[in-house]
């Protein structure tokens, strides 16, 4: 099947369909501020090595339970960057599998729920991010969540985080907002890491 290349820039509503897929990400495409993209169940993107989808305006991935959204690698083995938040709009990723890509959640807002990351690097969180996580698979990567920065807004609940080699790491983070509760953790090299001032007294777990 013929891929679809995506355009480096994006500023209209755009919908991406299962039927108008697979859609290749080569090095950055921009959603700007103007853009909107939603992605329908059973969509494939297909990125290149070190490929990104950097967020300025709005982006929703919405699979569902039995025709999820795949975000993979265009040779099936390469790590790519994924997607990139930014924007100050809510964007939601839900019944989304990632393979060796990731999200960065920097000064944007995410709700990241019922999703899969495997074999990649990290989910990450910045300065001034607001993420809810809940619900979500992370198999393998280098860490499950890693967080740094100031005014960052967590919650990360119900979670399975199985054999990763960090599972939640948080580096010098301040004024902080989270809420770690009813997750599980299964054969991680680490569980929880905190390298900040923040005493784990302050998180629940």
């Amino acid at each position: 099947m013929a891929e679809t290349k995506v355009s480096s820039e994006i500023n209209t509503v755009e919908t991406w369909t299962r039927d108008g897929g697979p859609y290749l990400i080569e090095g950055e495409v921009v959603i700007g501020p103007k853009g909107f993209v939603t992605i329908e169940a059973g969509t494939v993107i297909n990125f290149k090595e070190d490929a990104q989808i950097t967020v300025k305006g709005a982006f929703y991935s919405k699979g569902v339970p039995a025709n999820p959204v795949r975000m993979l690698p265009h040779n099936g083995s390469s790590f790519y960057r994924g997607i990139r938040i930014e924007g100050k709009y809510r964007n939601i990723i839900e019944f989304t599998i990632f393979i060796r890509g990731g999200v960065i959640v920097e000064g944007g807002n995410l709700i990241f729920k019922n999703n899969y990351i495997l074999n990649a690097t990290r989910i990450q969180a910045y300065h001034f991010a607001n993420v809810l996580m809940t619900d979500n698979y992370m198999y393998n990567n280098t860490y499950g969540i890693y967080s740094e920065g100031q005014k960052i807004q967590l919650k990360i609940n119900r979670n399975t985080f199985d054999r990763n080699r960090f599972a939640v790491y948080f580096q010098d983070m301040t004024d902080p907002q989270i809420d770690i509760s009813l997750n599980n953790f299964s054969k991680n090299q680490v569980n929880i890491t905190n390298y900040t001032v923040n005493e784990l007294s302050l998180i629940h777990i």
